[in-house]
């Protein structure tokens, strides 16, 4: 018995002794690894991460100033949302030190929904909602307009989508009543206006207003135009349309009487003379204005060129109008490179008028004038024409008065207009038109019947009349 008692107290002295060396702490160094920064950070998708690294700390046996490497184990990719460990171990002789740090890359920005047509629909009464289309975009999960939410209400439509990190957007479209009331014009003065021919028509006005936008006055547009020389009946048209295309009219019929000529005794009670001139025919036009000045019994003078249509000067005489000459080619670096090249070409128009009207012309009229400038490359040609012309018994005549028809206009109205402002007060007009222009043609008769209305007369020049010579600049 005493035996087994001693080998049970050897035993448990033996334990003893074993407990107390495996529980003795170890004599080696112990190593502790500290991250550099926070070791949970949390990194928005799309920025970029910076490794900060670790560093090993002295613990029990190791000197502070050994520097003992760390190693970094683990990557994170900020393009991706997730959560990422980095590991940090550092070992030295049989002590191991480690660390983590966590990153988690989230998404917290909301996706972007746009509405096509804008955020207002205006929608008339009984028609349906036509959706004008959307569209949503997400920063990380790109274009997920498919998995839009549309909902519709009494009074909107709303647009709802979730990206894969549960951010919601939200878009609402209201649907409004339409407009469905036209702006009214209001016209003032007279809905009907009647005009004596040549009379101006001054816009009396008109005023546009609409239920919801107001005063759109401004935005009213005027079709239709009025010919004071042209009688007629017009219609001016004047409308405007709201924001929501309903559109408001309102017409004026503007007639432009006939054209009555002056009283007796009133039409040439003021002395005043009108002298019509055209250059550069005879054209396919002048025969329609030969009838023109017949039927208003007025005599005009033409200054000629040698044109297939030259015959049309013996009418022309034999009518009573004066012919002229004025050049047979028209080409001015010819015509003004010699004295005798300019009698040369003159003497072929003269001998042409001579032909066909039985006399030979003394009036005349310089190509471009006698105070043009294209023949300056010849100095002084021009002033030594002017009394070669005079000398050889020629009557030159320029213009006062400029229709303006070889240069600017291009319509009757504009060739009346530039004459009516270059007559004015003139007690002698001496008009320079072309007859081989249709549009001045057309203007003559209006021309005509405004002279005699205000009181002018129309004659032809002669040599022993009136003259009209510009300032000579060659």
């Amino acid at each position: 018995m005493k035996k087994i008692v001693f080998a049970v107290a050897v035993l448990c002295i033996a334990v003893a002794i074993v407990l107390v060396f495996a529980l003795r702490p170890a004599s080696g160094p112990v190593l502790r690894v500290e991250p550099a920064g926070e070791r949970d950070i949390v990194l928005e998708y799309g920025q970029t991460y910076e490794e900060a690294g670790a560093e090993a700390v002295a613990w029990e046996g190791l000197s502070k100033d050994r520097i003992v490497p760390v190693e970094t184990e683990g990557t994170v990719d900020a393009q991706k949302v997730g959560t990422y460990m980095v590991r940090y171990r550092a070992r030295y002789k049989d002590s191991v030190g480690t660390a983590y740090r966590r990153v988690r890359v989230v998404d917290t920005q909301a996706p972007v929904i746009q509405l096509s047509g804008g955020q207002d629909q205006y929608i008339r009464p009984g028609e349906p909602f036509v959706e004008e289309g959307y569209s949503a975009a997400d920063n990380y999960d790109g274009d997920i307009t498919a998995q839009v939410q549309v909902k519709q209400t009494d009074d909107a439509v709303i647009y709802t989508v979730t990206d894969s990190s549960g951010n919601v957007s939200v878009a609402t479209r209201r649907l409004l009543p339409a407009d469905t009331v036209a702006p009214v014009v209001t016209l003032k003065g007279d809905k009907r206006v009647v005009l004596a021919w040549g009379d101006g028509y001054p816009e009396p006005g008109f005023t546009a207003v609409d239920n919801c936008e107001g005063d759109v006055t401004s935005r009213v547009k005027v079709s239709g135009s009025v010919s004071i020389y042209r009688p007629g009946t017009y219609t001016l048209t004047y409308s405007v349309a709201d924001a929501f295309g309903n559109v408001g009219s309102a017409t004026r019929e503007v007639v432009v009487k006939e054209w009555e000529p002056a009283p007796e005794g009133e039409a040439n009670g003021n002395g005043k003379v009108i002298y019509l001139t055209f250059d550069d025919g005879p054209g396919p036009h002048t025969d329609r204005l030969l009838d023109i000045l017949k039927a208003h019994d007025v005599k005009a003078t033409f200054f000629v060129v040698d044109t297939k249509y030259i015959s049309t000067v013996k009418r022309a005489a034999e009518e009573g109008h004066a012919v002229g000459i004025h050049t047979a080619t028209h080409v001015f670096k010819d015509i003004y490179a010699s004295e005798e090249a300019y009698f040369a070409d003159l003497e072929q128009i003269r001998k042409q008028v001579e032909t066909y009207t039985g006399t030979s012309p003394v009036l005349m009229r310089f190509p471009g004038g006698s105070s043009n400038t294209i023949s300056k490359s010849n100095k002084g040609i021009m002033t030594r024409l002017a009394a070669l012309v005079e000398e050889k018994g020629y009557t030159y005549f320029d213009w006062n008065v400029d229709s303006k028809d070889a240069g600017g206009a291009t319509t009757p109205e504009e060739v009346l207009s530039n004459v009516i402002e270059g007559v004015g007060n003139k007690s002698h007009s001496v008009v320079l038109m072309h007859d081989i222009k249709s549009y001045t043609v057309d203007a003559v008769e209006w021309i005509i019947r405004w002279g005699k209305s205000c009181g002018y007369t129309f004659a032809v020049l002669t040599p022993d009349g009136p003259t009209c010579h510009h300032v000579i600049n060659n």
